[in-house]
């Protein structure tokens, strides 16, 4: 009988070391598999990387089959060729960066509507930036905030057409590349704060080979009647598009 009972007990005891040995095995490798999938997480077996960027977004705006509505392709032949006062029937743009150098009354309403324009305007265009340059010497393109007169001192050329215009451009171009520019906006005459933004733009942008202006979009920064406007329609930003992308 003890005979008995002490081979009975052997047996439980082995019986409890294999099945706590398997146990323990269990555990052990389940804990494994699960340290693993942690490690992966971790350290790059299914990790994920989020890239922050700063770099704004391009202008998005509906387009066709082809690329560009029909409406923005005919706008764009009736705004690009030739100019307003010279039907020459070519299309010109700026190969280069634009850097612009302000002269005149530099009013902190105008330089902070400058920055926006010039904002927006790298946001459509890509092959070239537009810049403001701290350096005269450094600049291909100056902006007056001045008097007629002031800007009939510095371009000449434009004294028949300062007196019935209080914004105007003017742009020296080699071939059908565009290589330097100068506007002026008229801050005595014009009087009204959102006239002398809406020039600024208008003038700004014309000279970079929008040259010509037009009945067709009230709405339009190339409207040819009187506007006070100061945002682009989404039609001008699908013909800047058009011609510099």
């Amino acid at each position: 009988m003890k005979k008995l009972f002490v081979s009975v007990l052997l047996g439980f005891i082995a019986y409890c070391f294999i099945v706590n040995s398997e146990f323990r095995n269990s555990t052990i490798e389940e804990f494994s598999n699960v340290k693993e999938k942690i490690d992966n997480v971790i350290g790059g077996g299914e990790t994920k990387k989020v890239i922050k960027s700063n770099k704004p977004s391009k202008f998005d705006f509906e387009q066709s089959s082809k690329g560009h509505s029909d409406e923005a392709i005919s706008y764009f032949n009736e705004i690009c060729y030739g100019s307003e006062f010279n039907k020459t029937g070519k299309i010109h743009k700026w190969s280069d960066d634009v850097k612009i150098y302000v002269v005149g009354d530099k009013r902190s309403y105008l330089i902070e509507e400058l920055n926006n324009i010039v904002y927006e305007l790298n946001n459509i265009i890509n092959p070239i930036d537009i810049k403001i340059v701290n350096n005269r010497a450094d600049a291909n393109y100056i902006i007056y905030l001045c008097s007629a007169d002031e800007y009939v001192s510095a371009e000449p050329s434009v004294k028949n057409l300062v007196q019935t215009n209080w914004g105007l451009f003017s742009a020296k171009s080699r071939g059908e590349r565009i290589i330097s520019g100068t506007m002026y906006v008229d801050i005595y005459r014009c009087q009204s704060i959102l006239a002398q933004k809406h020039l600024l733009r208008e003038e700004l942008t014309q000279s970079l080979g929008f040259m010509n202006d037009s009945y067709t979009y009230p709405n339009s920064m190339f409207y040819q009647g009187w506007t006070e406007t100061t945002s682009y329609a989404q039609i001008d930003i699908e013909i800047i598009d058009i011609l510099y992308n």
